[in-house]
């Protein structure tokens, strides 16, 4: 065992040890000793049924109840505390276990199922209080009236009980009851004799209500919960041990009538003070026997409490998986804890008394010699990194925190530390490390290889949208050839028909005048030209949807390939249309074959719709945006606009059955001033017909 001084030492050891591992992951913590305190009887009581308890001015507990209970814990031996709240809540606080005992209570049998009560206490009365002077014999003559009683009260129970049709109003304290009643608000109420005057005097006059009826006399009891029966018991035996004339005295200190007044000789009241200072002196006497025995009583828990801590000191220290050191101011070892053998192997009767820096390793002594001093110099420090050489020659990593210690005159005379072996886990967070940065490795490898994988997969929606494209072209050419065939057979028939016939006529020389002749010529041209506008209308289809335009662009002035189409469809139409040009000379760069398809389409709409020896209008012009504008005006019926944004449709044609054709000629005029960067408008020209125009950047 060890002796005193080393216990003390122990002792601070041990806080030393709790405070400067605390901060590091490898503190222990163990449970405070469970020390036998004498704990306080909470007693519940109404905070408001004075003259029995209430809270004073000062908000300490005051009332006949409050001293009483005093008087009862003191024979018991323990110390009080009072919850004082409202009726309700004061039971409340017994059945949840938030106080032991309810401090004065009538008995019912409501209560017995959570309570049980003690010996009388005090004898207490109730009465019902109606206005002085009220025409009132009993309840029959307030049944149609409210009177007042206290929630969960025994005087709201037993109105209730005897009087079930009698109207009531609850209110949370007798207090509340009496100053309703004073207001006029209930016609009269149900209270405790001494507890109605003593409001009456508080809140008006004793004169003001008087007591009717006696409606019950009960003793006053203590209850507790079911439960604690044992501390019942205890509360009867203090009961039983009370003063009689301690009670009384009680009683008339506080039940007597605060109305009374009494002469009283001179005599009497200076023998009342010397009685009074005598019971004071008496008092304090039993006072201070109480607090000696309470003392007494402290002392001897504390001293048991200060036995069992210097037994679980011990323990602790000679458990500790932490080397607990002190080393004197010469730096040698005062003390070691059992876990320096197991750590170096070294016994501590060897070691006590040796320098320390024998059990260090070489390259760490200057180091440590530096920590030592700072230490012994009043410093406190945390996170030292040294290492031990072991009996058989094996280096052991320590992590220690070190504090100084102060002899009786305030001088630091030796310091203490505790240290643990972390060889282990420097080995382990050495493998981790090795762990962590293959797992490094294997994420970066992973992550090549899923962009690598991400990339493949993008390239392949890439070529799966590629393909599904092409097969959506692929399928809409196909339809587009289904119906380019079907137009292309009806609209060949015709011309071919002519030429047939015409073949046939000029075989058989049906006529040699040569007018007919030169008539049939001239319509066997027309149906030659028109198949082969028919055959140039499909080239330009496939060109166009080929977008090699621009491989053909060249300069060429606009005025005089105006002139030049013109001129042809004039020799073509002979004199059934008129054609009128009003253009500038201006060289463009586009591709004129591709261009020459675009206005002869415009032309041959123009010719086909508008009636004979009208005049048909070709202007090209430069617009407030700088672009190249060339419009053809017929004076035909014009283009409903609701089929405006039709007629550029592939295969569109209006007036199908009286206008043949492929319906892609203003297709082909779209697409064309689309690959020129512009656009094609259509409007309906002011006292003319159709107006078409194109729109190509200068």
């Amino acid at each position: 065992m060890l002796s005193g001084s080393s216990l003390r030492l122990v002792g601070v050891l041990l806080l030393s040890y709790l405070i400067i591992t605390a901060p590091h992951a490898f503190a222990q913590s163990y449970p405070e000793p469970n020390l036998n305190e004498v704990q306080p009887l909470v007693i519940a009581q109404d905070r408001a049924w004075p003259p029995f308890a209430f809270v004073g001015e000062d908000g300490e507990p005051r009332g006949l109840l409050i001293e009483l209970w005093r008087e009862i814990a003191a024979a018991m031996g323990r110390p009080v505390e009072f919850h004082l709240v409202d009726w309700p809540d004061s039971i409340q606080a017994v059945k949840d276990g938030r106080a032991h005992v309810h401090g004065g209570l009538f008995y019912s049998e409501e209560r017995a199922t959570f309570m049980k009560f003690s010996d009388t206490m005090l004898p207490l009365s109730g009465y019902l209080f109606v206005p002085s002077g009220a025409p009132l014999t009993g309840f029959d003559d307030l049944h149609d009236k409210v009177i007042g009683v206290t929630e969960g009260s025994y005087e709201m129970d037993y109105v209730q009980r005897h009087h079930p049709d009698q109207p009531i109003r609850v209110y949370r304290s007798n207090e509340l009851v009496v100053m309703a009643a004073l207001a006029g608000e209930v016609a009269a109420y149900v209270a405790d004799y001494p507890v109605s005057m003593y409001l009456l005097d508080r809140h008006g006059h004793p004169s003001n209500f008087h007591p009717l009826v006696q409606l019950y006399t009960q003793g006053l009891l203590a209850g507790v919960a079911l439960e604690d029966e044992a501390l019942l018991q205890e509360i009867d035996q203090a009961i039983q041990k009370l003063d009689p004339d301690f009670l009384s005295q009680l009683s008339y200190r506080w039940l007597r009538s605060e109305l009374v007044v009494e002469v009283v000789p001179r005599w009497f009241i200076a023998l009342l003070v010397v009685t009074l200072l005598l019971l004071l002196l008496l008092a304090y006497t039993l006072f201070l026997s109480r607090q000696r025995r309470q003392i007494q009583q402290l002392v001897s828990i504390q001293s048991q409490a200060l036995q069992e801590n210097e037994h679980l000191f011990q323990s602790l220290i000679e458990n500790a998986n932490d080397i607990i050191y002190i080393i004197s101011a010469d730096a040698t070892i005062g003390y070691l804890s059992a876990e320096w053998v197991s750590v170096t192997g070294y016994s501590l009767e060897e070691a006590v008394g040796q320098p320390f820096s024998d059990y260090v390793h070489p390259d760490d002594i200057p180091f440590l010699v530096e920590c030592h001093e700072r230490t012994l110099q009043g410093g406190r420090l945390s996170g030292l990194v040294f290492r031990l050489v072991d009996v058989h020659g094996q280096v052991h990593d320590m992590i220690a925190n070190e504090s100084s210690a102060l002899n009786a005159q305030g001088e630091v005379t030796y310091y203490m530390g505790i240290a643990r072996d972390i060889t282990e886990r420097k080995r382990i967070e050495a493998e981790m490390e090795q762990r962590r940065e293959m797992l490094e490795d294997t994420k970066v490898k992973l992550e090549k290889e899923i962009t690598e994988r991400s990339r493949i997969a993008k390239d392949l929606e890439v070529a799966q949208a590629r393909v599904a494209r092409a097969l959506e072209e692929e399928q809409k050419v196909t339809v587009a050839q289904k119906q380019f065939l079907q137009i292309v057979t009806h609209e060949f028939r015709t011309p071919l028909a002519v030429i047939q016939s015409l073949g046939d006529l000029l075989e058989l020389e049906v006529s040699n005048d040569p007018q007919v002749r030169q008539k049939h010529i001239a319509r066997l041209k027309s149906a030659v030209q028109r198949m082969a506008n028919l055959l140039n209308k499909a080239l330009g289809q496939e060109r166009i949807e080929t977008t090699f335009w621009r491989t053909n662009a060249a300069w060429f002035d606009i005025k005089a390939l105006l002139q030049e189409l013109v001129s042809e469809a004039a020799r073509l139409n002979g004199d059934s249309r008129r054609f009128r040009i009003n253009s500038m000379s201006r060289r463009i760069q586009a591709d004129r074959e591709l261009l020459i398809i675009c206005i002869n389409n415009l032309l041959d709409n123009a010719i086909k719709f508008s009636p004979s020896q009208s005049e048909i209008f070709i202007s090209a012009y430069i617009d407030a945006q700088d672009r190249i504008c060339i419009s053809v005006i017929d004076q035909g019926k014009g283009i409903e606009e609701q089929d405006r944004c039709k007629v550029f449709g592939k295969y569109y044609r209006q007036d199908a059955q009286t206008n043949p054709g492929l319906g892609l000629g203003l297709y082909l005029v779209d697409q064309i001033i689309r690959l020129h960067g512009g656009d094609v408008i259509v409007t309906n020209a002011p006292g003319a017909g159709a107006c078409f125009t194109l729109r190509i950047p200068n």
